[in-house]
């Protein structure tokens, strides 16, 4: 699914689910009389308010979990741009000559991240190039030397920046290839499954209103599981979260290197 755009699956989910609902209602009205299924009104009635109650927690629950994955990864993106900006301040107390390599090197790391990271996270991969330009950005932090005591406090704090620099990209790596757990999928599935096929225990003597109404109900189910896939899928697809941070920073860091 990961090389499939998110409109072509929230079409094929949402009309999957609704052909398949009305198939199995058409199944059912012609295996079962109409007078049998409407004799199940009142019993049938009752314990579909408990399923539907039951389901409709479900679906909120998996929808605030996904929500909050997807802003957590949109924050995380936020944070790693600030501590670019604040690594290449922290680069102006340096000398020239390894102020010039460390922020050459910050601004290189950054530029791989936008060009090549981010559409491999899309596939829930991490570009082997960003984390070389990485590594060497940690090579030309180890080789400055504090000349005095005084240089100390900011060798320190840009060593602080670093580590946290490098807790931002393993969280956004890890985020684009986090995914909800395959109980909760499972139980979605089945679930909502069970639901559209109770509601075939409801009979109107208009055959084509009920497939009407079992089509709408089907496919704001099917709608809702898009749209938890969608956020599940943080860095892949249309909507999904933008380098536009990274992007901005650079821009602004450009204009002061140069």
């Amino acid at each position: 699914m990961d090389s499939v755009p998110n409109y072509l699956i929230g079409i094929g989910i949402v009309s999957l689910t609704v052909t398949c609902s009305i198939a199995g209602l058409l199944l059912v009205r012609r295996l079962v009389p109409l007078d049998v299924l409407q004799s199940n009104h009142e019993v049938a009635g009752a314990k579909f308010q408990v399923m539907g109650t039951l389901y409709a927690v479900l679906l909120a629950f998996a929808v605030v979990i996904v929500w909050q994955q997807f802003q957590a990864a949109g924050t995380t993106v936020v944070v790693e741009a600030a501590k670019i900006a604040d690594l290449f301040r922290d680069a102006a107390e340096y000398p020239e000559a390894d102020r010039v390599r460390f922020r050459r090197q910050l601004l290189a790391y950054a530029e791989v991240v936008v060009s090549e990271e981010w559409d491999a996270m899309a596939h829930g991969g991490e570009s082997q190039r960003a984390r070389q330009e990485y590594n060497k950005l940690w090579d030309i932090y180890r080789e400055i030397r504090p000349r005095d005591l005084s240089d100390l406090p900011t060798a320190i704090e840009t060593l602080r920046r670093m580590n946290e620099l490098g807790e931002n990209r393993i969280q956004r790596l890890l985020r684009s290839s986090a995914s909800i757990h395959p109980a909760l999928w499972l139980a979605l599935i089945t679930v909502g499954c069970l639901i559209v096929a109770f509601s075939y225990f409801f009979a109107t003597k208009k055959l084509a209103s009920q497939v009407l109404m079992t089509a709408f109900f089907s496919g704001t189910l099917a709608l809702i599981v898009f749209v938890i896939i969608v956020l599940n899928r943080p860095f892949k697809g249309y909507g999904r979260i933008s380098p536009e941070p990274i992007v901005q920073v650079l821009v602004r860091l450009r204009s002061l290197h140069e």
